[in-house]
């Protein structure tokens, strides 16, 4: 690796309730520098460690997979401040938010310097398949083509062809019509039920059950009604935690939306947790 992409980290933040593929380099990166894992956007524990270490890496999602969002605005404040390096993860932000679907965290951020990296899926809301990293680095692009592909494989010519379609959408008002009618859906949702995530730009809501048998069972009888939910619990959430993961939609009508939400009251009303 060239010099001036050398970073000999002291230590590596990994952020508490980031998605549990990120969790899962934790040990790998364990080999070669500290990893500290700190509470759900403690910017206080951040800064700290940043007064007493040379180089800090802040590792998380910038739109996160159960509930919120990372704090942007005070991760850029620390960069400057500290020179603090940051990596988001902003799969679940990417085209959901934003002018041609800049997603989360370019939409907050001044601009992608040399000390930034974002990346996200293309296989979520993008539509098509593998992924994008993005920085202010000018020998990021160099680097990835000299040792090979990031991600899991390798586009296939179908991928390559869905995701030259995508942005095509990206550029023209379907994106916008489709922006708004999966935040019309969510709204439908929130009205609902009252999770964690009602009324934010994210196309995630948890709704929050007693006990990973209770989200299976429910995911289960929901699918017998023609509706698909994902049921999650440790090590996607933490140990003690279950529930249904909701994504609303941009092609579902109001009125499937809305019997979804009768379906999903019906299924859970013995256990959903007091709130929801």
């Amino acid at each position: 690796m060239p010099r001036e992409l050398r970073y000999p980290l002291h230590f590596q933040k990994s952020h508490k309730f980031a998605h549990f593929s990120l969790a899962q380099s934790k040990a790998i990166c364990g080999d070669e520098t500290e990893v500290v894992t700190i509470e759900n956007n403690d910017m206080e524990a951040l800064e700290k460690i940043c007064r007493r270490s040379a180089v800090v890496a802040y590792i998380s999602d910038a739109t996160y997979s159960i509930e919120g969002f990372a704090n942007i605005s005070k991760l850029m404040e620390l960069q400057e401040r500290y020179g603090l390096f940051v990596y988001l993860d902003d799969s679940h932000g990417l085209s959901i938010t934003g002018v041609r679907g800049r997603g989360y965290a370019l939409t907050r951020m001044r601009e992608l310097n040399e000390r930034t990296v974002v990346v996200a899926s293309l296989a979520k809301a993008f539509g098509a398949a593998g992924g994008v990293l993005l920085s202010g680095h000018p020998d990021i692009k160099r680097l990835l083509i000299r040792y090979g592909n990031p991600w899991s494989q390798y586009l296939n010519s179908a991928g390559i062809g869905g995701g030259l379609a995508s942005l095509d959408l990206h550029e023209s008002p379907e994106l916008l019509r489709a922006q708004s009618a999966r935040a019309r859906n969510a709204a439908i949702f929130d009205r609902h039920f009252p999770t964690g995530n009602a009324r934010r730009p994210t196309p995630i809501r948890v709704v929050r059950l007693g006990n990973p048998k209770s989200a299976i069972d429910a995911a289960k009888r929901l699918m017998d009604l023609g509706f698909y939910t994902s049921p999650v619990f440790f090590p996607v959430v933490p140990k003690g935690t279950a529930g249904l993961r909701i994504m609303p939609r941009a092609d579902i009508d109001k009125e499937t939306m809305q019997q979804f939400c009768e379906h999903l009251k019906s299924v859970c009303a013995n256990t959903l947790l007091e709130g929801q």
